[in-house]
C-alpha cells in the first residue's frame, strides 16, 4: 500500500541541533501538537495520520484548526491561499506536499513528483546561476566517477521569495475566482455590473446571505460570522466555475481575516485559482460616494460607520491582496482596469 506520508512528516519539526533531522520524539509541550490539513482528508484519514504521528498530535481540517496550529500541510495551491495560511497560522510551519496514496484516494502529484518518477538522476531547484553551477559540477563528478546512484531533491542557494501580491501571484492554468473586496460603498457592485456587461460571469455572495438568514432565523449581527455562509460562498463559487468553465467575479466586503482565509482555503482545496483585489478610496472620497449614492441612501449611516472597520483591516488586506486605488478613477476607468487584469490572466 502506498504511504500517506509521501514526504517524511517527522522531518518537519526542528531539533536543538538544526542540522539534524527530527529524531521521532516531541519534547514536553503544554498541549497537543496541532497539524492543520489543507489536504482533503476525511475523519478516518486524519485519525490515521494522527495515530502515525503519536498521542501528542492532533490532525484537524485547516478550516477549524486554531490560529496556534504548529504545522500546516497543504497541496500546491495558489500563492494567495499560501499567503492566507501564513496569516491564519502566523507561527506554524507551512509544508507543501505532493502526497500520492491511491488506497486513500489522494492524488496531489505535481511537477516534482512526476519528474522524480521519470528516468532522471536528480532534481535541483536553483535560486541562482551560481547555485545551479554547484549542482552541475557535482553531477559531472558523479558521472565521471561512474556512479549510478540517484541524488535526492536538491535546493541550491535557497532563499525563498515571499508570495507576491501582484499579477504574477497566480500561476498555472485553469479558471480563476476574482474576489472584489473593499469597503462598503466604494463601488464593488457598480464594478460587477460593468463587468457583467462585458460578458464576465458574476456571483454576488449577498445572495447566500439572504438564503442563510432564512434558513437560520436566529438573530445575528453579521451573517458572515455564520460558518454555513462562509462554506456556501466557497462551494457556490466552486460549482459555478466548474459548471460554466469560466472565470468568476465575486464582489464582497470581507474584512475579517479569519473568515476570508476560511473561504479562500475552501476554494483552494478545489484547485481553482484565485485573485484578491481590494478597491480602495481615500476616506474623504469614500464618504462622498456613500453620501451621494441615492440608490443606497438608507444604508449610508451604516456604511459610514463601517469605514473604521475597513481601515482597521488594511494591515492584512494590504499584505495579502492587490490594491486598486480608485480614489481618482471613474467607475468606467475601474472597470477597464479590472477587465484588463482579467484579460491578461486569460
Amino acid at each position: 500500500m502506498a504511504s500517506i506520508l509521501a514526504h517524511p512528516c517527522l522531518a518537519w519539526f526542528p531539533t536543538k541541533d538544526p542540522g539534524r533531522w527530527f529524531d521521532g520524539t516531541v519534547e514536553a509541550h503544554p498541549g497537543p501538537v496541532v497539524v492543520a490539513s489543507a489536504i482533503k482528508l476525511d475523519e478516518s484519514m486524519r485519525a490515521r495520520l494522527g495515530a502515525l504521528l503519536g498521542s501528542d498530535f492532533v490532525v484537524l481540517d485547516v478550516r477549524v484548526a486554531p490560529e496556534s496550529a504548529n504545522v500546516v500541510i497543504t497541496p500546491r495551491v495558489s500563492d494567495l491561499a499560501l499567503g492566507q495560511f501564513r496569516l491564519m497560522f502566523p507561527t506554524a510551519r507551512i509544508v507543501v506536499s505532493e502526497v500520492f496514496d491511491l488506497d486513500s484516494g489522494l492524488d496531489h502529484r505535481g511537477p516534482i513528483h512526476d519528474a522524480l518518477s521519470a528516468d532522471v538522476d536528480g532534481y535541483v531547484l536553483a535560486n541562482s546561476l551560481d547555485g545551479l553551477g554547484v549542482e552541475i559540477a557535482k553531477q559531472a563528478g558523479l558521472q565521471l566517477s561512474g556512479s549510478t546512484g540517484r541524488t535526492p531533491l536538491q535546493l541550491q542557494s535557497a532563499a525563498p521569495s515571499p508570495p507576491a501580491a501582484t499579477a504574477s501571484a497566480q500561476q498555472g492554468a485553469g479558471r480563476t475566482i476574482w474576489w472584489i473586496n473593499g469597503p462598503f460603498g466604494v463601488g464593488k457592485t457598480a464594478l460587477a455590473a460593468a463587468l457583467a456587461r462585458l460578458d464576465r460571469r458574476v456571483f454576488d455572495p449577498e445572495l447566500i446571505g439572504t438564503l442563510v438568514r432564512r434558513l437560520i432565523p436566529e438573530p445575528v449581527r453579521d451573517y458572515q460570522s455564520l460558518r454555513p455562509w462562509r462554506a456556501l460562498v466557497a462551494e457556490t463559487a466552486i460549482q459555478l466555475v466548474e459548471h460554466y468553465d469560466c472565470d468568476l467575479v465575486c464582489p464582497i466586503s470581507l474584512l475579517n481575516r479569519e473568515w476570508a482565509g476560511e473561504i479562500f482555503a475552501g476554494v483552494s482545496l478545489a484547485g481553482i485559482g484565485q485573485r484578491h483585489l481590494v478597491l480602495h478610496a481615500d476616506r474623504a472620497e469614500l464618504e462622498r460616494r456613500i453620501r451621494e449614492d441615492e440608490s443606497e441612501s438608507e444604508a449610508a449611516p451604516w456604511r459610514l460607520d463601517s469605514i473604521d472597520r475597513y481601515e482597521a483591516a488594511r494591515a492584512w488586506l494590504d499584505a495579502g491582496a492587490e490594491i486598486v486605488d480608485t480614489t481618482l478613477l471613474s467607475p468606467a476607468d475601474v472597470a477597464d482596469r479590472v477587465d484588463s487584469l482579467m484579460t491578461a490572466r486569460g
